[in-house]
């Protein structure tokens, strides 16, 4: 009954979709060779959520301030998810494993939904596992069954993800191209054991990188080496 896809703000290709029930797991500047600016791709988001059914949801992380404006405005239900008291779905008792891994209850408008691991590390998964449990529970799913999947669940892939290991040093992948992908990706790999972290950056289109110049500047703060290649 359901048909699950990722989709991309990539100019504009995301209006091409009618969904149903739509995340919105952040609003963040990139693709800059076809936007004007942060507000222009708000603007694409705000369509985006127009295509939804009046008897649709609109789910978003209610602590991204453009996110939540566009989830609230939209005409259908909304959700918002996220740490602030005001998000309508929170993790609290929030706490992490040594690798990272969160663990936390979910409460809905004061409703615990129970308690949940995630299987994968950082904040930031952590925050795409309460969009997980926000649609499982619109969708009439038992909770039991989602907290087993997301605790099972271990990436998807490119991102972060391990591809060799040679000596002992283990080499990941992950597809992050603008910064806020590539802090995340970053922050999970400084919370695995390690000596010393290196990250390589094939920067990826002129655009952006010249658009974001003064982000990238402190993209790589948590590495200990940095390799940066030509602009592909």
């Amino acid at each position: 009954d359901d048909f699950i896809c990722e989709a991309c703000e990539f100019r504009e290709s995301f209006l091409h979709f009618k969904p149903t029930v739509a995340i919105i797991t952040n609003i963040d500047e990139d693709h800059l060779d076809y936007y004007r600016d942060i507000d222009h791709i708000e603007s694409a988001f705000a369509r985006y959520a127009a295509l939804l059914p009046e008897d649709g949801w609109c789910v978003a992380w209610g602590d991204d301030v453009r996110a939540r404006r566009v989830c609230e405005g939209a005409r259908c239900n909304h959700l918002t998810y996220g740490l602030d008291e005001s998000c309508d779905l929170r993790a609290v008792d929030l706490g992490y494993d040594e690798l990272g891994r969160a663990h936390f209850e979910a409460v809905l408008n004061g409703q615990s939904l129970g308690k949940f691991h995630v299987g994968v590390s950082c904040k930031c998964n952590m925050l795409d596992s309460l969009a997980v449990i926000a649609v499982c529970h619109i969708r009439g799913l038992d909770m039991q069954k989602v907290a087993d999947a997301l605790e099972n669940f271990i990436g998807a892939h490119r991102r972060f993800e391990l591809t060799s290991v040679t000596d002992g040093v283990k080499c990941y992948t992950d597809y992050g191209h603008n910064p806020a992908e590539i802090k995340n990706a970053l922050e999970i790999a400084s919370l695995q054991p390690h000596r010393t972290l290196w990250c390589v950056f094939q920067p990826h289109t002129y655009s952006r990188t010249k658009t974001l110049f003064n982000q990238f500047l402190e993209t790589f703060d948590r590495a200990d080496r940095v390799l940066i290649t030509d602009i592909c």
